[in-house]
């Protein structure tokens, strides 16, 4: 048999050995930009520290989530993560994304939005451009989150999107239910009504 370094090539004990010594004895390149020697990388493993790529320094290797890959620490990864957020997670995102999973488009949403006067459905409440109205999905069509877009309902807030889910589910264990008029609830059944018909 042949040995060797290509793919699949069978490698003799003694190659394996000097192959995993000169592993461990080296330095990432990414450290030795930073001026850090084999001696102080080496010193600073043996102390359980690890090096944090963002931060550019030697950090406990409880504050990272992975012990073995080369990321940020968790302060860092929640610092980028608010970063991120606040760069891209704007409203228009955010409703690009509920949309999606909806299986409808920016176009379906304004002119239901328009249809119930820039409100929500149910409480009325009125919508700022600053957050984004739930899309209300018939949960017998499409039991997920997320839908097919043909058993889309209304647009209603996070309060009353939630509220409905908990009423339909009671709805299907009682026999019958009456609101008192004037109420929240004698509005959820007249919606879930409208669009029973439709």
């Amino acid at each position: 048999m042949k040995y060797g370094h290509r793919k699949g090539a069978i490698l003799s004990e003694e190659t394996k050995d000097k192959l995993r010594k000169s592993a461990v004895a080296r330095v990432p390149a990414r450290l030795i930009r930073f001026g850090i020697t084999t001696e102080e990388y080496f010193a600073k493993l043996a102390a359980g520290l690890k090096w944090c790529c963002y931060h550019k320094k030697f950090e406990a290797q409880e504050n990272f989530r992975d012990a073995n890959r080369t990321d940020p620490c968790r302060e860092a990864n929640r610092m980028l993560s608010r970063e991120w957020r606040r760069d891209n997670w704007t409203p228009s995102y955010r409703r690009s994304l509920v949309l999606k999973s909806h299986g409808t488009d920016q176009q379906w949403y304004e002119s239901k939005l328009a249809e119930q006067g820039n409100r929500c459905a149910l409480c009325e409440k009125v919508h700022s451009d600053k957050e984004c109205l739930c899309v209300d999905h018939d949960k017998k069509c499409c039991k997920h989150i997320k839908s097919c877009g043909k058993c889309n309902r209304g647009l209603l807030c996070h309060v009353c999107n939630k509220r409905l889910g908990y009423f339909e589910v009671l709805l299907k264990m009682a026999q019958s239910v009456t609101a008192i008029p004037g109420t929240w609830l004698e509005k959820a059944i007249a919606y879930l009504e409208q669009y029973k018909e439709s």
